[in-house]
């Protein structure tokens, strides 16, 4: 099943089962970056590893579960084990966590914002409470001149 209309890209240029040697790989995801034009494909690129995967609809959602997001950039940092399966007629990369669930620690975890990606959340998260801060500002001074302009007809009938 290619990703792409082109077999070369597919096979020159994206990771394909035969490319894991029929054994499962450790990973780690480095980045994520989208192609194409109307429909949208999330490569996933990982570290040592000089191709991407274009991710099918299946491994979309083996990899938001694994990630429990559907945030591309929630899926940076994560280790994963690549297993080449026979998927009906053709063969496919199922992607696996490579940790155990239940060791895994929950994204905000007590030992506070460790990873990249909750520092980008904590960053969006200073961003718009400032946003929001300058917002009210801007509101209450604009009431204030409001309560002003209020004023000003008494002023002038004096």
């Amino acid at each position: 099943m290619p990703i792409t209309l082109s077999d070369t890209i597919d096979i020159h240029y994206r990771l394909q089962p035969q490319d894991l040697g029929g054994q499962p790989r450790p990973v780690l995801v480095r980045n994520v970056t989208l192609e194409g034009l109307e429909a949208l494909t999330p490569l996933v690129h990982f570290e040592g590893m000089a191709r991407p995967l274009a991710l099918d609809v299946e491994q979309r959602m083996q990899i938001a579960e694994i990630a429990r997001s559907n945030l591309l950039v929630d899926w940076i940092g994560l280790p994963l084990i690549l297993s080449p399966e026979r998927n009906g007629a053709f063969d496919t990369i199922r992607l696996r966590s490579a940790q155990s669930q239940r060791a895994r620690p929950l994204p905000l975890a007590s030992s506070g914002w460790t990873t990249a990606r909750h520092n980008r959340r904590r960053i969006v998260h200073v961003l718009l409470i400032t946003l929001l801060l300058i917002a009210a500002f801007y509101a209450v001074s604009l009431i204030d001149s409001m309560g002003a302009l209020d004023q000003l007809p008494s002023i002038i009938n004096r």
